[in-house]
């Protein structure tokens, strides 16, 4: 091929004094467009141009997202490509984003633009459009369960229950106790399920407590486990679990009474002995 033969040809249109131009028509359905407003058949001067170049026509087009300034939320999946990107299109994109921990419940600003090629050939970036990111409360919970009572040498089963007090639902949720110093636990773990905000649910710890432990309340850790909308793995702040060891005022944990119930163990063993002997 010549090299005039490669050089790209200009379509010149002459102007318009009284008509209508339509443009950016994807080029499958160009004549379909001409048949359905009768164009094929008007016997005025008219003019069809399929994929002609275009200034207003972007191509190679990526879509990205940037943080803006501080703004507590940053972009973790920044870009999407989108390919041919005409003027008046709409594309709907979803980008992953995190928020730092110490956003609030509010509206962030997003910085968006455009990158890609012109008609030309040319890499082009367009303006930055700032949009806003509402930001809802942070998934978080608390305690609401009174404190529970045990006594020394003791193993109990405890309830502890949960609130969520964040703003969204948490899925997959574990609560764990930490037992630490005088306090053992062999199930220290439970399974709540999806917690919806401002609901309850209560978990249950098996708990035992050294004979010489002094009698008190004491304090626990607790944390929750969770997965978020986007299934990420989350950890709650600490949270503290009341325990009190205190004397055992139940019936059975008084010596006398003990005493008391033994001695009428023996009675009643005895004159059993002695009724079997009197009848051999």
């Amino acid at each position: 091929m010549q090299d005039d033969q490669k050089k790209k040809l200009k379509l010149k249109v002459s102007a318009i004094k009284e008509g209508t131009v339509i443009d950016h028509i994807p080029a499958k359905d160009l004549f379909k467009v001409i048949s359905i407003l009768g164009l094929d058949r008007i016997e005025n001067q008219v003019t069809f141009g399929s994929n002609l170049d275009s200034k207003k026509l972007g191509k190679k087009a990526i879509i990205k997202i940037v943080r803006n300034d501080n703004s507590p939320v940053i972009p973790t999946a920044s870009s999407i490509y989108v390919g041919d990107f005409s003027v008046n299109q709409t594309v709907r994109s979803q980008f992953k984003v995190s928020v730092t921990d110490d956003a609030e419940e509010q509206t962030y600003p997003l910085d968006v633009l455009v990158n890609y090629e012109n008609g030309e050939g040319e890499q082009v970036t367009s303006d930055v459009e700032t949009t806003g990111i509402p930001v809802g409360k942070k998934i978080d919970f608390n305690i609401t369960s009174l404190p529970s009572e045990i006594s020394p040498g003791q193993k109990k089963l405890i309830t502890v229950q949960y609130v969520n007090t964040g703003g969204a639902p948490a899925y997959n949720v574990q609560a764990r106790i930490s037992a630490v110093d005088p306090f053992t636990s062999s199930d220290d773990t439970a399974f709540l399920g999806t917690m919806a905000p401002g609901e309850t649910r209560e978990a249950a710890f098996e708990i035992s407590v050294d004979k010489s432990a002094t009698l008190k309340q004491y304090a626990l850790d607790s944390e929750v486990r969770f997965r978020d909308a986007l299934d990420n793995s989350m950890i709650s702040d600490p949270m503290k679990v009341g325990i009190i060891v205190g004397k055992d005022n139940s019936p059975l944990g008084n010596p006398l009474v003990l005493a008391g119930i033994a001695a009428v163990i023996i009675v009643i063993g005895y004159a059993i002995y002695r009724q079997r002997t009197k009848k051999h």
